[in-house]
């Protein structure tokens, strides 16, 4: 029976002498979207042996939260949800980490109240300037689950069949791609500028050789040398012919 009427079952335990009401709760489905940004890190940001931080991007943690059942009324369908996070995950030596001032922080948990609609957070994630590894991703983790550590805020309840756990990476982009300012720094904003670069190229190209030609003079030797052979080689049947004579 609906002892509230919010259009959720009831049950009513009752005996001689007593009576106990056990009033049914909101059933929430939570789904989950784990991102970040920049999409890659550049690989400009990593120079050894500095040992300063930085702040290598933005994680973003958002839940979808949907009502399973079909309650009415006045009745807050909030949830209290314990979420824990993990980076670098597949690594016994995270390089990333939440705390700026704290390297080993590469776990974080926050408690945290969603309510219907859709809820999203924010973590900065660090990094050391120098890592031995800038080649593979780091991987993060997302799980969470409903806790009463914030009592008296949890009304619904979750659905066992939400996902509870997701996972993301971010790869390290190697950007071989000099910026903008330093290409104009080297060909020069002027037409001046650009008459070096041509020069330059001019230069390296008669040096492969590239503008290199047979002169007028070779031509005239290698004739010379043609005719030469054939008088030497006629010269040669003659002397030959007297001799049989």
């Amino acid at each position: 029976m609906d002892m509230n009427d919010d259009n959720l079952t009831d049950i009513v335990i009752g005996a001689q002498g007593g009576i106990v009401l056990l009033k049914a709760q909101p059933v929430m489905s939570v789904s989950t979207e784990l991102s970040f940004s920049p999409k890659e890190i550049s690989l400009n940001y990593f120079e050894c042996p500095d040992v300063n931080t930085f702040n290598a991007f933005n994680l973003t943690s958002c839940f979808t939260v949907t009502e399973r059942t079909s309650s009415t009324g006045s009745l807050e369908k909030k949830m209290n949800v314990s979420l824990n996070l993990n980076v670098d995950v597949v690594r016994g030596m995270s390089r990333g980490f939440f705390d700026q001032s704290n390297v080993s922080s590469r776990t974080l948990q926050q408690f945290i109240l969603l309510d219907s609609g859709s809820s999203c957070f924010n973590f900065s994630i660090f990094m050391l300037r120098c890592v031995a590894d800038t080649v593979s991703p780091l991987k993060i983790r997302m799980n969470f689950s409903q806790t009463e550590m914030l009592s008296g805020n949890s009304v619904a309840v979750l659905d066992v069949n939400s996902r509870t756990e997701e996972y993301v990476e971010v790869a390290v982009k190697v950007n071989f791609v000099a910026p903008l300012d330093e290409i104009m720094l080297i060909i020069g904003g002027s037409m001046g500028g650009g008459i070096i670069v041509f020069i330059i190229i001019l230069v390296v190209l008669v040096k492969r050789g590239f503008f290199k030609r047979m002169r007028p003079q070779d031509f005239f030797q290698a004739d010379e040398n043609v005719t030469l052979v054939k008088k030497t080689s006629a010269d040669r049947k003659r002397m030959e012919g007297c001799k049989m004579e």
